[in-house]
């Protein structure tokens, strides 16, 4: 069985260590480049209009795209606008009011209203 060999650093001696991983599902994919249909390795991206399906944000990224849109992200909890709660309090009567109108539009046609 091949190992997985890797550079940590040792916060005890300051030093980086050679370590290895024997776990035969970790090293599967040692040379895969992940995705969203296969696990692997990603590339990070600082870009905030990237597309891509194969690179991940870092969070430098990530905390510029939250300050954007006014959500605050801390330790314990994150605290969203008042138009953001708003927003989202509107979300059941939304779902509400498209399940009203699936059933009428159904009813128009003379079905029966499915869940």
């Amino acid at each position: 069985m091949s190992n997985l060999v890797f550079k940590a650093f040792n916060s005890e001696t300051g030093l980086w260590e050679d370590k290895s991983i024997h776990n035969p599902d970790l090293i599967s994919h040692a040379g895969a480049k992940a995705s969203i249909y296969q696990a692997g390795h990603v590339q990070l991206t600082s870009a905030l209009d990237s597309e891509s399906e194969v690179l991940a944000p870092t969070a430098k990224a990530l905390k510029t795209v939250f300050d954007s849109v006014g959500v605050h992200v801390n330790e314990k909890d994150i605290h969203l606008t008042q138009t953001q709660i708003d927003t989202i309090n509107l979300v059941p009567t939304l779902q509400a009011e498209i399940k009203a109108l699936q059933a009428e539009v159904q009813a128009l046609k003379g079905q029966t209203p499915t869940e």
